[in-house]
């Protein structure tokens, strides 16, 4: 999905298709092994094109991530109805079962492959601050952070169980009781009166 810098160093559609040959590089090989080279040959084009879309491979790590998490139309959700929508992301269908059956890479599958890359994972966890975290501890009440912190832990948790694992099957099974559980953990957690902290990880 092309970003909002699209035109800078290449075509939009080339950087386009940069990005998403990252997507699917960064789903199938860890951070080291996925080169910049790599994901040049399989898009056509040199790598020095791919420096000058992206200007580094960090760079477009973090793009790869916010391509296949889509936080800013995740947030828009938020603000229209935030338990419904936190549940739904933890159950729902959108990069889960349908999607991982047709191949394609499910949002998860970028971060696992990258838990035992030390470069990747503070990539991964300003990502996981500036794009989701801290906004979503803008939208609730009271000790902000911590909670944002620990609702975000619950969603990729059931993902991680659902799309990685692919024990959907738990979950689907009485799905009214996992959305009735998942709702109420949710919501416990909105309304917590939980001690923040300002402490980055």
């Amino acid at each position: 999905m092309p970003t909002k810098n699209a035109g800078r160093g290449a075509s939009g559609r080339t950087r386009g298709l940069i990005l998403a040959a990252a997507v699917l590089r960064f789903s199938r090989h860890s951070y080291e092994e996925a080169t910049l080279r790599d994901i040049a040959a399989d898009v056509g084009v040199d790598v020095a094109l791919v420096h000058r879309a992206f200007g580094s491979k960090e760079r477009l790590f973090a793009e790869a991530l916010r391509s296949v998490f889509q936080p800013d139309e995740w947030l828009e959700r938020v603000d229209a109805e935030i338990l419904p929508h936190l549940v739904e992301s933890a159950l729902g269908e959108r990069g889960g079962r349908e999607e991982v059956h047709q191949g394609a890479p499910g949002p998860l599958d970028i971060v696992v492959r990258s838990l035992g890359s030390p470069q990747a994972l503070p990539i991964v966890r300003e990502f996981l601050f500036r794009d989701f975290i801290d906004p979503l501890a803008a939208r609730i009440d009271g000790p902000k952070r911590q909670r944002a912190m620990t609702i975000t832990a619950c969603l990729a948790g059931i993902r991680l169980f659902r799309d990685v694992l692919r024990m959907g099957a738990v979950f689907d099974e009485r799905e009214q009781d996992s959305r009735r559980l998942v709702a109420a953990v949710l919501a416990a957690c909105l309304e917590a009166e939980a001690s923040d902290s300002s402490t980055r990880l």
